[in-house]
């Protein structure tokens, strides 16, 4: 269904004292200098704001209401400027037609190509004070100045504020950009960057702004980013008027109950919960313009202007030492010296320090990666290159091998910016490929992530059976600390379920890990004395041989203790305590003992199981200890019960 009206945000740029505001008032008969200094100096220094309704393009074409911004055009407030800048639609360029293009002129171009606007109108104003010489040269300029920037098929107007002439032409040609911007996203969430914070007496907190995305409704719930405070849209206006919904490109007033005015500044962005956060990294295609003065250089102070908002950061290049001018989609990550909440394919601008001159744009490629990247980082550089295709699996691949680690469904989806479900079809995708591997737990790994676990499990556990030849496996323990330093994985239980689902290895229980091929054999000869060991301890039942009198039969060359331990491997004996085994046979009458006695008045006890299986207390004790360990007994005061 085509939409009832249209929204659209058209900007001013343009040198100071060109006649920005003057023709706004001219246009919609709003001033929009609202400051008592802007009066008295007669120049802007702030973001203004007015409203104009557009006439209609063409038989049934939706009617388009513009909320207009007015920027200043003195120098000395372009981050003003800039702080009106991001939420543009439609550029309206103002050149004196008596002056023609100047500094601010070009700076303002430069900012709007930066942030991508691609649709605009050049009112020539003042042209009640030149004569038709004057005016075409500054035609002749103006073109010049528009050349190298989208807005260089922009119809140029000839305008004056004191006697009308050409205003309908610039309202058609006005309508006319607006009609061909690319449509706002209704379905994102939504997305406003705070340019004016105040306080009403009744009312409270009461932020404006652009809503650049999304649909906003009196009541919804609102985070406010990066401070991360939580409140709600009381109420919402536009153009002065109380309405129950907004979308994108709309001028709106959000009234904020429970946040002081204190407490939020230009710069913050209101957001549905969960979906901005605070970061002070982010991951960015950077181009510089051909006409920057110099390079940027690797770790270079900037001012970066994001949204609304200005803050320091360094620019941490991926690849050499510097970015040339004219060096276009160089990967970037930008650390900001103060929390920002940048979105997914948000544009910004990047001025240099000092002097201060906006000289380079970008694009938000990932508003949280996991990490900060060295220089030449292949995987990261990777990472970039796919985020420029529009390969959705190798963008998901990109995402998934950023670094050894697994990753979840909606993290990907979080990372790479694609829609969870396509996600996931791209992980069946790469899983058929042999580039991607599934935990049992739904978390995925790359495969070169996969195959670094595989191979470190095999050389750990390769190492431990050849040092311990007689040892059956190795602990977990021992194996979780080489595995985290090949990939970082969140549940080494479903990674242990992983590997031997891999055969890579099998997991022994309580007994540890080993490999599949490992096996404790005995050395030569001493089968037959491990025959003999083995039937005294049989023999024994629930109280077996002291192993000092078991060694007194046996040359000092062929170790009880070292037999038992291989016989304990083999799964022959059992042992509980340090030198104490029992048959296999032996403990499974204890363990039947024990179930039996769970059902009887008297209970599982030391004395109870003593006398159930004659044994002694020397003996059950250390066996009862044994079965709360395994999780088949649990002590309760002085008796046990099942577990």
């Amino acid at each position: 269904m085509p939409e009832a009206v249209r929204h659209i945000i058209i900007g001013t740029a343009g040198h100071v004292d060109h006649g920005k505001t003057t023709l706004i008032r001219a246009l919609t008969g709003t001033d929009t200098d609202r400051l008592a200094e802007e009066k008295a100096r007669g120049m802007t220094i702030d973001l203004g704001f007015a409203f104009l309704s557009l006439p209609s393009t063409a038989p049934g074409a939706p009617p388009i209401e513009a909320g207009i911004v007015d920027v200043p055009g003195h120098e000395r407030f372009v981050k003003n400027m800039l702080a009106g800048a991001g939420g543009v639609d439609v550029a309206l360029v103002v050149v004196a037609s008596d002056e023609g293009p100047m500094p601010q002129t070009r700076e303002h171009l430069d900012i709007l190509t930066l942030l991508g606007v691609a649709r605009g109108v050049v009112a020539l104003t003042k042209a009640d004070l030149a004569d038709a010489d004057l005016r075409e040269f500054a035609v002749e300029l103006t073109r010049e100045a528009l050349e190298t920037t989208p807005l260089r098929d922009a119809p140029l107007i000839s305008v004056s504020a004191e006697t009308g002439e050409g205003r309908a032409a610039l309202l058609a040609a006005l309508a006319g950009a607006a009609s061909e911007a690319a449509p706002r996203d209704l379905s994102a969430p939504f997305r406003l960057p705070v340019d004016r914070v105040f306080s009403l007496p009744g009312v409270g907190t009461v932020v404006t702004g652009t809503l650049v995305a999304g649909t906003l409704n009196a009541g919804d719930v609102i985070a406010v980013q990066p401070q991360n405070l939580p409140t709600r849209a009381r109420t919402l206006q536009t153009h002065n008027r109380r309405v129950e919904r907004v979308t994108a490109g709309m001028r709106v007033a959000v009234n904020l109950p429970g946040i002081e005015v204190t407490q939020i500044e230009r710069g913050a962005v209101l957001c549905p919960p969960g979906t901005l956060a605070a970061t002070q990294l982010f991951d960015a295609h950077l181009s510089l313009l051909a006409s920057a003065p110099r390079a940027l250089r690797h770790r270079e102070r900037v001012r970066l202007h994001l949204g609304t908002g200005e803050v320091l950061a360094r620019l941490l290049l991926l690849e050499g030492n510097e970015m040339a001018p004219g060096a276009a989609d160089v990967p970037v990550q930008l650390l900001c010296e103060t929390p920002a909440a940048p979105a997914r394919g948000e544009r910004f601008v990047v001025r240099t320090y000092s002097p201060q001159r906006a000289v380079a744009g970008g694009v938000v490629l990932d508003p949280a990666p996991a990490r900060r990247y060295r220089r030449g980082d292949e995987a990261a550089l990777a990472l970039f290159d796919a985020r420029s295709a529009d390969d959705i699996t190798a963008n998901v691949y990109a995402a998934l091998s950023a670094r050894h680690a697994d990753f979840s469904t909606g993290e990907l989806a979080a990372a790479s910016g694609i829609e969870e479900e396509t996600v996931r079809a791209a992980l069946l995708t790469l899983e058929e490929q042999n580039k991607a591997a599934s935990l049992p737990n739904g978390r995925w790994l790359s495969d070169v992530a996969a195959e670094r676990l595989r191979e470190t499990a095999r050389r750990t556990l390769a190492t431990s059976h050849k040092q311990n030849p007689l040892r059956k496996a190795m602990s977990e323990a021992g194996l979780r600390a080489p595995l985290a330093k090949a990939a970082a994985v969140r549940d080494f239980a479903a990674l242990l379920s992983f590997l031997e689902n891999e055969g890579v290895l099998v997991v022994e229980g309580a007994t540890g890990v080993r490999l599949p091929e490992h096996d404790v054999t005995m050395p030569p000869g001493w089968q037959p004395h491990a025959d003999t060991v083995l039937a005294a301890v049989r023999r024994g039942g629930l109280q077996p041989p002291n192993l000092d009198d078991l060694q007194r039969g046996y040359p000092r060359d062929v170790p009880v203790r070292t037999l038992l331990n291989i016989l304990a491997e083999q799964g022959q004996v059992i042992r509980i305590a340090e030198d104490m085994f029992f048959s296999v046979e032996a403990m499974a009458e204890v363990r039947e003992a024990i179930r039996r006695l769970a059902s009887t008045p008297e209970g599982i006890t030391v004395a109870t199981v003593r006398d159930a299986t004659g044994s002694s207390r020397k003996y059950v004790l250390p066996l009862l200890e044994y079965f709360d360990a395994q999780k088949f007994t649990r002590r309760q005061g002085d008796a046990r019960v099942l577990a």
